[in-house]
Formats: structure tokens, C-alpha cells, sequence
């Protein structure tokens, strides 16, 4: 699920799972945090190291309400370092590192073999009790993350035994702007067909913003990698990325497929093949392969697209509208449309298994580093992230944990400094359970999720949504058409958890991949900007002739050897 910045506005979109309290993986319903709250010993500084994405204490709200009250139940001062790909090979191979780290799992073996992290295992009876109870998810990641010496040296987010609920609408989908998409009637979106079509109708009704730019039907932050060419029709054809853009397993089965080479079936080139037609079409915006998000959201800001591959892209433009009309409903949705998958439901038994954890054998504070991974395990620890500070963000109301009005208010004033202050769901990448996941209250952590909630924070452009489709929050209209059977979840996923088993890619591999990315992004230009499909065959096949020139029959038989083993493993697991 994963291949995506670390913590910035993208990665605290919820994506929710549900964990039972009774079930062996979770929390121990009487667990409390084990963190003493240290008033009488010095401050520690931890510092916890991050792949991707801005460094929030940048930002001038820094720090959020949920640094601080970690902060203050560990007598600690928690600093972020940010690494790119490069800073983080030189971090590793120097020894030159952070308290604890995030990595992806294709650099476990790495540090495994250079004997970077600390055996949890000493630390947690007396630090670390939470930790412990995670047994699925500890059981597993010893078997795969150990060097086979059963030891628990990682730390995965967001364990969930159950698939979770949509939310308050979906991300993925055929992604319109709603006030010109009603305008049109709201036409039946079925197939790519249908959405250009859209596409150019909308745009024609504004072909310029108010100040003069060029509108387009969609634009893509193609600088900032392949997940941004990828993740629209991953999430909509029902399949999940591994750490390489080469392979794709289908939410359907688990099974696993060649994203280069598999034309017929394949994400990427379903992908190239629409925004092919965009670019065709004038739809398409030019910049799409320089631009970053910086970029992209400055241009959606400004009104300069009437759609998206997710809706995560033109965000901006929705925030943009509500501070100038608090009631409007111009803004972004995601149409779903029938034998397409929704992003949810996915059942990460042992977490979400490209962002492993740990602590760093260089470390100092071994000890308060293992308390703050215990906090992020405990029930308070996950319900501070889910729904903020108790007292002050929620409260308890004839014994049932309710959001307050006040939160409830600012989550829909589009203030998004104020909202990012609270801290609330900003740790979604290093959190312990899912957010239906149960507090020994009996209720979940996640209070947003409950259906008082969702309809009390829904946005007038989502109210009118809802109200078009006959539904009582947008998020329910992909639930209810999974329900018939005319839509689908990844409720059948453990993509996840078998990411986990395969662990890192040997080095004659892990080039291959590399090299197929590669040659991936140098073709993708050429393929999306070809005049006809004579053009489009010719980039077509010389793209696959470089592929498998790459080594491409070697890497695959690699992976389906270990990503076949690894499934039926996690599969037997899962039945139990």
C-alpha cells in the first residue's frame, strides 16, 4: 500500500483498519502505557529518522498538540530527521544515524547484517509490555526480519486484523470537480471513455481560471517518481505497489504480476494509456513531467484542473474554495465507478510492511526509544493520534468518548494550520493499530469514524454529493456498492504482510529492478506524449525490449519464488 512520503500532508489521509481487542494481536485491553512520566529526570532528545517527504518542524505550528503530550508523558524532546535516498545510504554505510529509524523493508537486510539495530526482546518486560502484545505482528516479523535468529529487531504501523470502513469519501476513483460536473447532469462515468469525455466537457465550460491560466483536465507531479504514474489505476484495477514498480499484486488473490511487461492487465500501462489519450486530447498538462507538488498544488490552488488521479492532488483547490466561501461546493470528488476498487479494507495482520522500525545500536537512549515505540502501541498512544488530546480535542460524555464541538468545528473551518496544530492523525506511519482498532473503553480509537462524526464533519460539497447519490456521507456510496457486488475493497489483501516476508531483494536483483525503474521513467515522456498509436506501439515495444534487456525473466523468477513462499506462509497464518 504503500511507496509514499513519510510525513507530510499525503501520508495523514486515514486509512483505517480494524483490530479487535480480544484478538491475540492487539493491545492488551488492561494495558496501559508503561512510561513513567520522568518529572524528576533530565529531558532526552530522541531523534527519529524518516524516508521522504518535509520535515514538520519546519512548519510554524510546530510542535502539534501530539508531539507535546508524548513529550510530556516521556520527559523527552522528539526531533525529526528527514533523508532522501542518497543521505540515507551514506547514514547507513557511515554508522551516522538517528535514535531510530523508518526504512523501507528492501534495506532491512542491510542493517541486519551490520548489526545496526537493537534486539527489542531484553527491554520489553520491564519497558515494553505493549510492544509484546502485538503476537501476530511480533511473530511474524521475527520469522522474516531476524537473519533467523527469531529476535524482534523491527516495529511495523498500523496492525490491523480486520479491514476498516471507506471514511467520509474515497480517494480514488474518476476524480471530478463536482459544481462543473453538475452543471453537465452528472453524467454515468463508466470507463476511461466516459471520464475523458467528461474531462474535456468541464473544461470547456472553464477553460481558463479567473485570473487567465490555462485549465486542464488533469496534471501529474511526475518529478516526484513513479508512484505518482502509478497509484490512480493501481487503486482502481485492485492492485497493490511492492518496494519496485515492477511487480503488482492483485487485492483480489495476492498473486503477482508484472507491471512492465503484462500489457494487457498491468496498472502502468493502463496509466500510459490514458494519460496518452489526455495529452492527445489537450488534457493533459505539459509540466506534468518536471513539475513536483509543490507545483502542482499551487496550479490546483489556482483552479487549473477539472480532475485528478486521486483526489490527493488537487486538495489544494478544495481548502482554496472553503476559506473564501465556507459554504461552497466547488471542490473535488472521486466518482466510483462499477467493477472498480475502492483504497480500503486491506487486513495488515504484522502492519503496514514497507516502513519497518528500529532502534539504532548507536543510540544512547535505548531505553526511552523503546518507551516512545511502547506508547505508539498502547491505547493511549493510539487514541491520542487518531482523535488528539482528551479534554481537549475529545471528551468522555455519559461514558462514551465523543469529539468535541470545538474540534468538530475547526476540522470543518479549512483551516489547515489550526487542524495540523492538533497533531491528529500525523503519526499515521508509525502508529501502532488501525483506527477501528478497540480502546479498553470498548470504543475505537479512531472517534472520527463513527457515523456522528463523519456526517457531523462533512463539508457542504460533500453533504451535496451526498445528497445527489441518495447517501447518507460520499465514503458510503463505495460501501454500498461493494455490499451489491457491483464494486470491491482489498478486504481479500495481505499484500502488507507478505511485502514483509520477502524482505530485501539480493543485490543482482535489486539492480535489475532498479534498472527497469529506470528505463521506466526515462520512457514514460515518450510514451505519454506520442501523436498516434503508431507512435504509442513503437514506445511501446522498445520500452519492453529494454525491460527484458534489463534482466527482467531473471528478477521475476525471483520474486514469484519469494513472493509465492511468503504468501502461502502469511496465508496459513491468517486462516489460524
Amino acid at each position: 500500500m504503500k511507496a509514499k512520503k513519510f510525513i507530510n500532508s499525503m501520508v495523514i489521509i486515514s486509512m483505517v483498519g480494524m483490530l479487535m481487542a480480544a484478538c491475540t494481536n492487539s493491545p492488551n485491553p488492561n494495558s496501559n502505557s508503561n512510561q513513567p512520566s520522568g518529572e524528576n529526570s533530565e529531558t532526552v532528545t530522541l531523534t527519529f529518522g524518516a524516508l521522504g517527504g518535509s520535515n514538520l518542524m519546519d512548519e510554524k505550528w510546530w510542535p502539534d498538540d501530539m508531539t507535546v503530550e508524548i513529550e510530556k508523558k516521556l520527559n523527552i524532546k522528539l526531533e525529526w530527521e528527514i533523508y532522501d535516498m542518497d543521505k540515507l545510504n551514506l547514514a547507513l554505510a557511515g554508522n551516522d544515524l538517528p535514535d531510530m529509524m523508518a526504512i523501507p523493508v528492501s534495506y532491512v537486510q542491510q542493517v541486519l547484517d551490520s548489526k545496526l539495530a537493537v534486539p527489542l526482546d531484553d527491554y520489553l518486560d520491564e519497558y515494553g509490555t505493549n510492544i509484546d502484545s502485538y503476537t501476530t505482528r511480533n511473530d511474524i516479523v521475527r520469522k522474516f526480519l531476524s537473519n533467523e535468529d527469531g529476535k524482534l529487531y523491527f516495529r511495523t504501523p498500523n496492525t490491523s486484523l480486520e479491514g476498516g470502513d471507506i471514511g467520509s469519501e474515497g480517494w480514488a476513483g474518476y476524480v471530478v470537480r463536482w459544481d462543473l460536473f453538475k452543471q453537465l447532469g452528472a453524467p454515468k462515468i463508466a470507463n476511461d471513455d466516459d471520464y475523458i469525455h467528461v474531462l474535456k466537457q468541464m473544461r470547456d465550460l472553464q477553460p481558463e481560471t479567473e485570473t487567465g491560466q490555462k485549465v486542464y483536465g488533469m496534471g501529474i507531479p511526475g518529478a516526484d517518481g513513479l508512484w505518482q504514474w502509478n497509484i490512480g489505476k493501481f487503486a482502481t484495477m485492485g492492485y497493490v505497489n511492492n518496494t519496485t514498480w515492477g511487480y503488482a499484486s492483485s487485492v483480489k488473490d495476492n498473486s503477482l504480476i508484472q507491471n512492465y511487461l503484462d500489457v494487457d492487465k498491468s496498472p502502468f500501462w493502463a496509466a500510459m494509456k490514458l494519460f496518452n489519450r489526455l495529452n492527445r486530447e489537450g488534457l493533459f498538462d505539459p509540466d506534468s513531467f518536471t513539475m513536483k507538488s509543490e507545483e502542482m498544488n499551487e496550479k490546483a490552488a489556482r483552479g487549473q484542473y477539472v480532475g485528478a488521479k486521486i483526489t490527493w492532488d488537487v486538495g489544494k483547490y478544495n481548502e482554496a474554495m472553503k476559506q473564501a466561501d465556507p459554504n461552497t461546493i466547488k471542490g473535488f470528488m472521486a466518482i466510483p465507478a462499477e467493477g472498480q476498487y475502492s483504497w480500503y479494507g486491506e487486513r495488515p495482520i504484522a502492519g503496514w510492511g514497507d516502513k519497518e522500525m528500529f532502534i539504532t545500536s548507536t543510540s544512547k537512549n535505548i531505553e526511552k526509544a523503546v518507551q516512545l515505540f511502547d506508547f505508539l502501541d498502547s491505547p493511549e498512544g493510539n487514541r491520542l493520534h487518531y482523535s488528539g488530546v482528551e479534554g481537549k480535542h475529545w471528551e468522555y460524555k455519559d461514558g462514551v468518548p465523543t469529539i468535541m464541538q470545538s474540534t468538530i468545528d475547526l476540522r470543518n473551518s479549512g483551516n489547515s494550520d489550526e487542524w495540523s496544530k492538533t497533531g491528529i492523525g500525523s503519526m499515521h506511519n508509525i502508529i501502532g493499530a488501525g483506527g477501528k482498532s478497540k480502546h479498553p473503553d470498548g470504543y475505537a480509537y479512531d472517534l472520527f469514524q463513527t457515523k456522528e462524526a463523519l456526517l457531523a464533519t462533512l463539508s457542504p460539497l460533500q453533504k451535496d454529493f451526498a445528497k445527489h447519490y441518495n447517501v447518507e456521507y460520499p465514503g458510503q456510496l463505495q460501501m454500498n456498492m461493494v455490499a451489491e457486488g457491483k464494486h470491491f475493497d482489498q478486504s481479500s489483501s495481505l499484500a502488507a504482510t507478505i511485502n514483509i516476508g520477502i524482505g530485501g531483494a539480493p543485490s543482482d536483483i535489486s539492480r535489475i529492478d532498479a534498472k527497469m525503474d529506470e528505463i521506466a521513467t526515462k520512457a514514460i515522456p515518450t510514451l505519454v506524449m506520442a501523436k498516434n498509436d503508431e507512435e504509442f506501439n513503437a514506445a511501446r515495444d522498445k520500452f519492453i525490449k529494454d525491460i527484458n534487456a534489463a534482466g527482467a525473466d531473471k528478477a521475476w523468477q525471483w520474486w514469484q519464488q519469494q513472493w509465492n513462499a511468503s504468501r502461502e506462509y502469511v496465508m496459513s497464518v491468517d486462516k489460524k
